[in-house]
């Protein structure tokens, strides 16, 4: 049981900075969607006054605003100051509208079970005062880790993804393998072919066919969409080019669903994910 003897007050304007793991790839859909905004929520708990037994919850703080920069989201508080008194314990954050990590993190290849661990920063606006996680300590996750490097640090320090199977993935690829998936390299002023290709699944899932778009203004495809059949276990070639003026550097796109055999394909499909582009200009 936590006790602050004199309890303790956050002055100046409390900042709490929340840096999320590596394997969160929030810049990628920042980048294709401007608008895309967190939202937060927080509650504060503290043990009953009387019994020392029963945790009630409390109000210490109310978020004013959320704002994401990178893998880290930045929250403010209306309050410019506030205290947690002797009977505090601790309090609870909700994230939403974050998107989760574009891969799996259970690799058995990689001895990888979770993500790496999420670490808070609690600093206020002249940085007069500074908490932080503790990163060996930090620990959300139970599940043992593969390969660990003490027999003190056996388990795991983030959230474990899977696929649980339940829908159809489709990937972008190149029929060699030479690029990993939903990696594409584009010459300016020149079309050039990839494919689409569905994940091996151990379930036995229903079919659908949906139409793939691009929503983008640089990059487009030779025909408007193309079609793609999940029931096909085979690559489904498409073309896809820039134009001759773009400068050589690195962008992402986000392809998109436009119709399907179902009024709805999100329900037998997972939204594909963003897909990293070189644009180079040194080949015909």
């Amino acid at each position: 049981m936590l006790k602050v003897e004199n309890g303790f007050t956050f002055t100046n304007n409390p900042i709490l900075y929340v840096t999320f793991p590596e394997e969160y790839k929030f810049h990628l859909y920042k980048e294709i969607n401007k608008s895309l905004k967190p939202t937060a929520l927080i509650k504060a708990y503290k043990v009953n006054a009387v019994d020392f037994k029963t945790i009630e919850e409390t109000t210490v703080c109310t978020i004013k605003e959320v704002n994401m920069v990178g893998n880290q989201i930045i929250i403010r508080f209306n309050e410019s100051s506030f205290t947690i008194d002797q009977h505090f314990q601790y309090f609870r954050l909700w994230i939403y509208k974050l998107p989760p990590p574009t891969e799996k993190t259970d690799l058995a290849t990689e001895k990888k079970t979770t993500t790496q661990a999420f670490n808070m920063l609690m600093t206020n606006s002249d940085r007069s005062l500074v908490y932080r996680t503790w990163t060996n300590l930090n620990t959300l996750s139970k599940l043992n880790n593969l390969d660990p490097v003490s027999n003190l640090l056996k388990t795991n320090k983030g959230l474990r993804y899977t696929y649980d199977e339940k829908k159809w993935i489709i990937d972008i690829v190149t029929r060699d393998s030479s690029l990993p998936n939903n990696h594409m390299e584009l010459r300016t002023g020149r079309y050039v072919k990839y494919s689409f290709k569905r994940r091996s699944t151990n379930n036995y899932l229903p079919p659908v066919e949906v139409n793939i778009q691009l929503a983008d203004n640089k990059v487009k495809l030779l025909n408007d969409f193309y079609t793609f059949g999940v029931y096909l276990n085979s690559f489904v070639d498409f073309y896809i080019g820039i134009g001759c003026k773009e400068i050589p550097g690195f962008m992402y796109i986000q392809p998109l669903y436009i119709s399907s055999s179902l009024n709805n394909p999100y329900t037998r499909v997972l939204p594909m994910p963003p897909s990293f582009i070189r644009i180079k200009n040194n080949e015909l």
